[in-house]
């Protein structure tokens, strides 16, 4: 373990190395290592404040929905309708008033709720006073709010590096030249195929030269891509077609090779935008059957079967959305202390989403299917800020390498089964800033796990990540008991990294802030986050960048 600490007098405060007081995008230190700028994460770049918006309310409760907040009734048709009115209409606000919505899954859908236009906020009254209950537990893969566009058609594994090909509905262009560090501005071979404004992909593929140089050959296959393509949404900002580059809203996080193909490519449809879910809270009916061990997800008529992979929000193929106020509760029918059948919130190919305030406990199912996450990321440039996660699989868990730039400020991640977690397929470029964990701790390292159902392996989870100023409370216990695996240790620390190429733990603090980390990483200050400045890495960034 690299440990890069001064001796501090008492109560003197300290700044990283790699951040000094007149830090700037690209600043490193004399081995190359830097700190990526995180600011961009969360609701339009953290620009602007996330709207509370007073007009075209429409009451589910009233003419003509007539939404049952007695809970006597389904009230699955009603919401629906009115969320549908919305989206025809340009846009509002679907208001529940204070009481329980009953709803149900139709057979043969994959989800409850669906909201597909943008401008769409579903409301409630406040958390303790609206709530939303799944009547229900055969629930395997569906979801109960659905968030996604229809515009948007599915992202290309592979492509022709071709500049365009109309045949396909496609504009491509390759790039010009390799990105080895954070751009904004891109060489490519034609700018001239592409208008300010477009939203784009710039990606690269996964070539057997980048599995190879990731030490996962023989586990990761090119022509198994899917979620192993590094690649980075965008919109363009400026095109400069004198000097054949294009300008992003937002840095990339990791280089981009020609050798692995390289290319900017424009979006086939629209991403949803300006949807909002807000003060209310969603309980799910206990499954009242057997079958909580790991394996159990695959044996029909268990928990872990009708549960699994299932989630309460799904966010995809959208932008500049949020969820706050949002929590799950234990519908008054459950026995147990369950919110939730499985994973609460999950985005996946989504961008600068904020969701803030929330709080997440306690769901029935916790198996190996990647079941009873809290908050399971997949995004990019998102916000995850005050927010509770309690009693999940993972509690806070990042997976796939188009997760990046995400951040988790100021949460609480409390008593895991497992590590709050870098989860799978090399996240590049994340933060986990000021939070707190109680009887948790996070996990940044390979994992040899995932081999089943013809899914490769897990492998190399991130690289470039970054522990800013974490507090441990208390440490979960030593020694417990893992579903049908027995006992399992648990390692004594709060942050356990060991991160391709490099990563960095600056901060730790707490009667529980140890630091399991590999010899390439990158630690400072470990037990000594009481007096790092500046203690927010995420808000000193964004005051850097928009001069406030």
């Amino acid at each position: 373990m690299a440990s890069h600490s001064a001796s501090l007098a008492s109560g003197e405060s300290w700044r990283s190395s790699l951040y000094p007081e007149n830090w700037q995008p690209g600043h490193m230190d004399s081995q190359g290592r830097f700190l990526h700028d995180f600011s961009y994460a969360g609701y339009h770049r953290g620009e602007v404040s996330i709207p509370d918006i007073d007009e075209n309310i429409i009451n589910v409760a009233q003419k003509p929905y007539y939404a049952d907040p007695s809970g006597k009734k389904d009230s699955t048709r009603a919401i629906q309708a009115a969320l549908d009115h919305a989206a025809r209409t340009g846009g509002g606000v679907v208001f529940m008033p204070a009481g329980t919505y009953r709803v149900s899954i139709d057979e043969g859908k994959n989800s409850v709720l669906d909201i597909r236009g943008s401008k769409t906020i579903l409301r409630g009254g406040g958390a303790d006073k609206t709530f939303l209950f799944l009547d229900g537990y055969k629930m395997r893969g569906k979801t109960i709010i659905d968030i996604r566009s229809t515009e948007m058609k599915a992202w290309p594994e592979k492509a022709p590096r071709s500049a365009s090909n109309a045949k396909r509905g496609m504009i491509v262009s390759p790039m010009a030249q390799d990105i080895h560090l954070p751009a904004k501005v891109l060489p490519v071979e034609d700018a001239s195929l592409f208008n300010v404004g477009d939203g784009v992909l710039a990606r690269i593929d996964l070539t057997q030269r980048f599995i190879d140089e990731h030490g996962m050959a023989g586990e990761w296959l090119p022509e198994e891509a899917g979620f192993r393509i590094v690649a980075f949404i965008r919109t363009i900002m400026a095109v400069d077609k004198e000097n054949n580059t294009l300008t992003m809203d937002i840095p990339t996080r990791y280089p981009m090779l020609m050798a692995d193909n390289a290319r900017v490519e424009k979006l086939r449809g629209r991403l949803v935008s300006e949807v909002g879910l807000e003060d209310f809270s969603i309980g799910m009916r206990q499954h009242p059957g057997p079958g909580l061990g790991e394996l159990d997800h695959l044996n029909a008529g268990t928990v872990g079967y009708d549960a699994s992979n299932s989630c309460a929000i799904l966010v995809e193929n959208a932008e500049n959305c949020w969820i706050r106020r949002v929590n799950s509760y234990r519908p008054s029918v459950n026995n147990d202390n369950i919110h939730t059948l499985s994973n609460g919130i999950r985005l996946r190919r989504c961008r600068l989403i904020t969701i803030e305030d929330c709080q997440w406990r306690f769901p029935q199912y916790r198996g190996g299917s990647g079941d009873g996450y809290p908050y399971y990321m997949m995004g990019q440039d998102c916000l995850i800020q005050n927010c509770l996660a309690e009693a999940g699989r993972h509690n806070y868990s990042f997976g796939t390498a188009q997760c990046s730039g995400n951040v988790v400020f100021g949460c609480l991640a409390k008593d895991g089964l497992l590590a709050s977690d870098f989860h799978m397929w090399l996240s590049p470029a994340n933060l986990v800033d000021g939070t707190t964990c109680d009887g948790d701790y996070f996990e940044a390292k390979f994992r040899p796990w995932g081999k089943w159902g013809g899914n490769p392996m897990h492998g190399i989870t991130t690289t470039q990540s970054v522990f800013w100023n974490l507090k441990g409370e208390r440490y979960g216990e030593p020694v417990f008991v893992f579903h049908e695996y027995g006992e399992r240790k648990r390692p004594q620390v709060l942050v356990q990294s060991e991160q391709y190429g490099a990563g960095y733990i600056i901060g730790t603090r707490g009667s529980a802030c140890k630091v399991d980390a590999g010899e390439n990483e990158f630690v400072e200050g470990a037990g000594k986050g009481d007096s790092l400045a500046p203690r927010s890495l995420y808000l000193d960034q964004r005051k850097r960048r928009l001069g406030r």
